[in-house]
């Protein structure tokens, strides 16, 4: 099973799915309206632990985010270099800007 975020830059449409085998569960949404892209810095913990010993890590990851008027939707989550390529990908394609936060 995967899921995971189809944009459709040519017709504005935006599906988040989840996938079994090539099938793709979801509903499209219109993205026409878009207002604008944004890209957040966040801190993530990550916790593993081995025969009772814990450890705890806190890694820095970028969040881009697509406004919409009444809701925001998340796009992608991951390192700086990848999430700002893709941001600037999406924003030339819907001819919109990025905010950074």
């Amino acid at each position: 099973i995967r899921s995971g975020v189809l944009i459709d830059t040519d017709n504005k449409m935006c599906k988040d799915y989840t996938g079994i085998f090539m099938i793709k569960f979801g509903k499209w949404v219109d993205i026409s309206s878009v207002d604008h892209l944004e890209i957040k810095k966040s801190l993530n913990a990550q916790g593993m632990s081995v025969l009772s010993i814990g450890r705890r890590d806190t890694i820095t990851v970028y969040k881009l985010f697509l406004y919409l008027p009444t809701k925001k939707i998340l796009l992608m989550v991951g390192e700086k270099e990848f999430v700002f390529k893709a941001g600037e990908e999406i924003s030339g394609a819907l001819q919109t800007t990025i905010n950074i936060t």
